[in-house]
């Protein structure tokens, strides 16, 4: 039975209860759960566009990009870019 799910969570090798599991530490909000699925949507049907230059985007992580970043300007609950100079 190891590897299903049957109401329990294997975390750091030990199960534990989801009751517990649910007191961890988010590192991104819900809502912005819900807006990465809402650009990977736009990014599908070809409404999604990167940037200035208006080009549409065709790459999953590009678009997760983008709608972190959105998240970032509105003040979400989102780690800070590893990747952006200080």
């Amino acid at each position: 039975m190891v590897g299903k799910n049957f109401g329990t969570a294997f975390v750091n090798y030990y199960f534990i209860d989801v009751s517990e599991e649910d007191k961890i530490m988010r590192k991104y909000s819900k809502s912005v759960q819900k807006d990465v699925e809402r650009e990977i949507k736009e990014m599908n049907v070809g409404t999604l566009k990167s940037g200035r230059n208006g080009k549409k985007v065709h790459s999953r992580k590009q678009a997760i990009a983008i709608a972190l970043s959105e998240a970032r300007r509105a003040g979400k609950k989102v780690p800070d870019n590893p990747n952006q100079k200080k």
